[in-house]
C-alpha cells in the first residue's frame, strides 16, 4: 500500500510525561503557521474515511528524528492498531533514547464506528463515521534549550498539563468537530509561571518568553485545532494561508504543540494527536442511517461547535 507519510517538522511529547530532550541551536523566530505535513499517515481508503491518532510524537529532540509513540490508526499500520495504551506509569524511550514517563495513556482511531464509552477498546457500529481520539493523565514536560548567542546557558522550559485530552470526529452530512484541552496547565521559564486557564479557546497560543523585547524561544499552541482537505493539508484562504473551513469534513487537533524556534528545523512535540479525513461524496449518503451516537461523543460534538473556526 502506497502512503503519504504526514509527519511533517514535529516532535513529541506526551501529556503525563516529563521529559528532558536536547535541542540544537539557539531560538529566534517566531512559530511558522501550520504546514501541510501534520495530519498524520494519510492511506488510500475506498470508503472515504481514515483516522489517524497517536499519544505522543518527537522529532528533532536529542537525536530522535521522529517516532510515534502509542500510535493508533484506521486502516491499521504495522506499528499503529485501532487502539492501544497503558493503565499504568511506563517508561517512554523512543529510538532507546529514555524520554521520560507517561501513565494511563489510550489512543483509539476508527473507521465506521465510535468507541462505546470514554475509556477502554469496545466500540458501536457507526456507518460513516471517522472517529479519533487521544488522552493522558496529567504530567511534566522540562525541555532543555540550547545556549543563547552569547554563550549564556538557558534556563529549561517546563511544561505542566492535567488530564490531556483531544477528540476528532466527523460523521456523515455535518462537518468536522475538533475538541482538546486539558482541565489546566501552566508554562514556566526563566522562574515566570504562565497559567493557562481551565477552559482555553481553540489555538490558545503562549510565546516564550512573553515579554516580546526578548527572543522567542519557543511558541506553545494549548487545544490546537485545524481544518484539512481529503488529504489532511491545512485549508488555505486566497492568500495561500492557512485559514479555518467552517465547512470542513476532515481535521486534526493537539492537546498542546511546541516548537523550539530556531535553527534549519526547529524541534516540535505535540500532545495527544487525534486526526479524522471523511470524504462527504462517498459518506453524506449514510446520514439517514446513522443511529444514536454514544452519550460521551454527543457532548463532544455539541460543546465543540462552533469549535475550530470560532
Amino acid at each position: 500500500m502506497v502512503s503519504q507519510h504526514n509527519g511533517g517538522v514535529r516532535s513529541v511529547l506526551v501529556a503525563g510525561l516529563a521529559v528532558v530532550a536536547m535541542v540544537g541551536t539557539a531560538a529566534t523566530g517566531l512559530a511558522a503557521p501550520p504546514g501541510g505535513t501534520d495530519w498524520g499517515t494519510v492511506v488510500p481508503s475506498q470508503d472515504g474515511l481514515q483516522a489517524n491518532g497517536w499519544g505522543a510524537r518527537a522529532e528533532n529532540f536529542g537525536g530522535v528524528l521522529d517516532e510515534r509513540l502509542f500510535e493508533s490508526a484506521d486502516p491499521t499500520m504495522p506499528n499503529a492498531p485501532q487502539a492501544q495504551g497503558s493503565g499504568g506509569v511506563l517508561t517512554l524511550a523512543p529510538g532507546g533514547k529514555k524520554l521520560g514517563k507517561a501513565s494511563a495513556l489510550l489512543t483509539r482511531s476508527m473507521r465506521n464506528s465510535v468507541p462505546q464509552s470514554l475509556g477502554g477498546k469496545e466500540k458501536v457500529p457507526a456507518a460513516g463515521v471517522a472517529y479519533s481520539d487521544a488522552g493522558a493523565a496529567s504530567g511534566d514536560l522540562e525541555i532543555a534549550l540550547p545556549k543563547a548567542a552569547n554563550g549564556t546557558a538557558r534556563p529549561p522550559l517546563l511544561v505542566h498539563l492535567d488530564v490531556s485530552r483531544s477528540t476528532a470526529v466527523s460523521r456523515p452530512g455535518q462537518p468536522v468537530r475538533l475538541d482538546g484541552g486539558q482541565a489546566r496547565g501552566h508554562v514556566t521559564y526563566a522562574g515566570t509561571r504562565i497559567d493557562v486557564p481551565a477552559s482555553w479557546p481553540a489555538n490558545h497560543r503562549v510565546r516564550v518568553p512573553q515579554d516580546p523585547s526578548l527572543p522567542a524561544v519557543a511558541m506553545i499552541v494549548f487545544n490546537e485545532q485545524v481544518t484539512t482537505d481529503l488529504k489532511g493539508r491545512p485549508t488555505l484562504g486566497s492568500d495561500g494561508r492557512y485559514l479555518c473551513d467552517p465547512k470542513a469534513t476532515s481535521g486534526y487537533t493537539n492537546a498542546v504543540h511546541i516548537t523550539i524556534l530556531g535553527g534549519d528545523r526547529p524541534a516540535e512535540a505535540t500532545i495527544n494527536h487525534a486526526a479524522v479525513i471523511r470524504d462527504p461524496a462517498k459518506t453524506d449518503k449514510l446520514a439517514p442511517k446513522l443511529p444514536p451516537l454514544p452519550d460521551f461523543v454527543r457532548k463532544i460534538l455539541n460543546r465543540s461547535e462552533p469549535g475550530h473556526c470560532a
